[in-house]
């Protein structure tokens, strides 16, 4: 009688799931609220529970409750490898920017041009707790001028941080910028020269493109796999023929394909690199969203300290608004 009963609840909810009653990231009940809801013992909820999660449609989360994950079966068909345009067109770059930028405060659109997250998901009392703290320790220190590198104690965090994915630096070796892209435009700076190709991701963020555009550098496309990122063998391809001088990647999810680069394949791309001598300039600014046990590590972690210019920021995990990025 208990297997019909549970069995009976998971297909319910199951229907639920599969109707979008329910979507993904929806909080299922307690299982003591169910239990009393549907009349079942908390037994049968909880076999209920365990039955959708055995089936991939929900998972539970440690000292939050049960959640509806993507199932395997809602997923679509991965998208095809890039094929990039053999010049890349940017004659209506400002009039396309105009037209993006105009529709993120829109309502009724969703701005997949800009990774954000949601503010629902960002710590907010624990930020404006934080923030009070500092203001009470130190009530005159945000009214002058930092140090040219950034704040001292802003940076040691920073090299704290950047433990987690391989590295091991000091607060010396950071440059706190006014978010990631400031940090790209400087190490754009450094790099090249004006009228140097510049290899990115097909598609890349249209920031990326912009930011070199307007330093006077050319933007090259490499043909890039959702799963397995940059075309290796297109990008040495590129380095003969577009006499490149610097490579921009995203290699921990990059925007908007959402790429990983396996540990072997930055190997891989450094070496490629290294023959060159071409210097990469590593955005890593998505490197923190990760589902795994493990923070995927940066090329920067592989490679010697003149071959990759590491960027960063806080605006994907923490707070978009208050720019904190490095270099």
């Amino acid at each position: 009688m208990k297997a019909f009963l549970y069995n009976s609840l998971a297909e319910r909810i199951e229907e639920m799931i599969s109707n979008q009653v329910i979507k993904v990231g929806d909080k299922l009940p307690s299982v003591r609220n169910i239990s009393r809801e549907q009349g079942v013992s908390v037994s049968t909820a909880l076999k209920a529970y365990g039955h959708l999660e055995n089936m991939g449609l929900i998972e539970s989360r440690p000292k939050s409750g049960y959640y509806v994950r993507l199932a395997p079966m809602n997923q679509h068909d991965l998208p095809p490898s890039s094929s990039p345009y053999q010049h890349l067109l940017v004659d209506n770059m400002d009039d396309l920017l105009k037209t993006v930028m105009s529709s993120v405060n829109n309502p009724n659109v969703i701005p997949f041009s800009l990774g954000m997250p949601s503010l629902a998901l960002l710590p907010v009392a624990k930020i404006k707790k934080a923030v009070a703290q500092v203001m009470r320790k130190s009530p005159v220190a945000h009214l002058s001028y930092a140090s040219v590198q950034g704040s001292e104690s802003l940076r040691k965090q920073i090299a704290k941080l950047s433990f987690n994915h391989g590295l091991s630096i000091s607060e010396q070796d950071v440059i706190v910028t006014a978010g990631c892209m400031e940090a790209s435009n400087f190490a754009i700076l450094a790099a090249t020269r004006p009228g140097d190709a510049i290899a990115i991701e097909s598609p890349a963020f249209f920031g990326i493109i912009q930011a070199i555009e307007q330093t006077g550098r050319r933007a090259v496309e490499i043909s890039t796999d959702p799963v397995r990122g940059v075309d290796l063998i297109h990008l040495e391809k590129a380095i003969k023929t577009e006499h490149i001088k610097a490579c921009l990647f995203v290699t921990n999810f990059s925007n908007p394909m959402g790429a990983l680069l396996s540990n072997d394949k930055k190997r891989q791309l450094l070496k490629l690199l290294a023959k060159s001598r071409i210097p990469l300039i590593e955005n890593d600014m998505y490197g923190e969203l990760y589902y795994t046990d493990e923070r995927p590590r940066t090329c920067r972690s592989f490679a010697r300290p003149d071959q990759v210019i590491l960027c960063s920021s806080l605006s994907k995990t923490l707070v978009p608004g208050y720019r904190v990025g490095w270099i």
